[in-house]
């Protein structure tokens, strides 16, 4: 995968990672672009190995990019034959591990794991104007991925984005939900909280959590809760980083929320946090299959979310276990909030539905995958 920066992809990687562990393989998280030193150094298994093969960062000729990236092709063409890996399972540049795996000597079974609808991604982009560079990896998309053996989405319709694009052919591809739902997520729910909105909970706390990113929409998330704090007494929290936080910032300066809006930052424990939280709000106008509102609904938070593409519903089993609303409306993101504290989902629901993402009956679907392939 690119790296181990800290986020809901890399988390997911590392719970698998330490499932194949705890079932006695061998495991190497191999990095494309990033350093092995990480935020989530203590959540690795200590029999799980992690590799860099990157090459020099931050050039910023095309020309010299490209270099770069066929070095870090070449050394990862090395790492393959060197170790012989049973399976490789490729997250988030696949295009370059299926390119280096198509020129080693012993081409172990590669699976590529697919964390976005890569159909509505596409056309997303292309509304801001990046029609060519969309082209272009549709086409590295519809030209390498048919060379994987399985193409597999973490939900049903980020799989169905994968046959919509036309990547791969049916009968490779498939879907497994994330193991998100794991046994040091309960452990790291019942460690006590710092920020005093946590330990008094004098007022409702609404929770967004994810990368500050024109994606994830956190405009759309403050301005709804704008909306909110008019009509209730209650604070938000943002959990996360990113290039928007002071455009973020600002935002709230300007509708005069200082008081009422912090931002954590990174949080090496989100789950303390959202265990003392009363709802998790996702504002995104895309996802997949976000592992944070699955957290939050293991830790018991009522959940508002935008009906984006392709994740949340199937994750609230289409409004049973929490509330959807359109995409980009604040007033009905507001009043969604406003009805999460007045007539919340009972825990033993919520609890219920987060049982579909154990990490090890996730866990065991990959490794039934891997032995299948092996097995060949």
């Amino acid at each position: 995968m690119p790296s181990l920066s800290g986020g809901g992809i890399e988390r997911v990687v590392v719970n698998l990672a330490g499932q194949f562990a705890r079932n006695g393989y061998p495991v190497d998280i191999v990095l494309w672009s990033g350093d092995t030193d990480s935020p989530y150094s203590d959540y690795i298994e200590p029999s799980v190995s992690v590799v860099s093969v990157r090459g020099a960062q931050r050039q910023y000729n095309l020309i010299l990019k490209g270099i770069y990236a066929l070095y870090s092709i070449r050394k990862l063409i090395s790492y393959i034959n060197d170790t012989m890996p049973g399976v490789i399972f490729a997250s988030g540049c696949e295009l370059p591990a299926i390119m280096a795996n198509l020129l080693t000597c012993c081409r172990p079974p590669l699976v590529v794991i697919v964390h976005t609808d890569p159909s509505y991604s596409s056309a997303l982009i292309m509304q801001r104007g990046s029609v060519l560079k969309v082209r272009f990896f549709e086409l590295l998309t519809k030209l390498f991925y048919p060379r994987a053996d399985r193409v597999i989405g973490v939900s049903k319709g980020v799989a169905d984005g994968v046959l919509r694009l036309g990547a791969a052919r049916h009968e490779k591809v498939s879907w497994i939900y994330n193991p998100v739902a794991t046994k040091a997520l309960f452990q790291k729910a019942k460690e006590p909280v710092l920020h005093p909105w946590l330990i008094n909970h004098e007022k409702p706390v609404f929770i967004g959590v994810g990368r500050l990113a024109e994606e994830k929409n956190f405009v759309l998330l403050i301005d709804a809760f704008k909306i909110v704090a008019d009509r209730l007494d209650s604070v938000l929290m943002i959990m996360g980083v990113g290039p928007l936080l002071d455009d973020l910032r600002k935002k709230t300066s300007d509708l005069g929320l200082e008081d009422r809006v912090y931002f954590t930052g990174f949080l090496e424990n989100p789950f303390s946090a959202m265990a003392h939280s009363d709802v998790f709000v996702l504002s995104s106008d895309t996802e997949a299959l976000p592992s944070a509102m699955i957290e939050a609904m293991a830790c018991g938070c009522q959940i508002v979310s935008t009906d984006c593409s392709s994740g949340p519903a199937e994750i609230l089993d289409n409004g049973a276990c929490g509330r959807i609303v359109p995409v980009k409306d604040k007033y009905a993101l507001a009043d969604a909030m406003l009805a999460a504290i007045a007539n919340p989902v009972p825990k033993t629901v919520l609890a219920k539905r987060a049982g579909m993402f154990d990490e090890d009956a996730i866990g065991a679907r990959y490794i039934a995958l891997a032995e299948e392939l092996m097995a060949r």
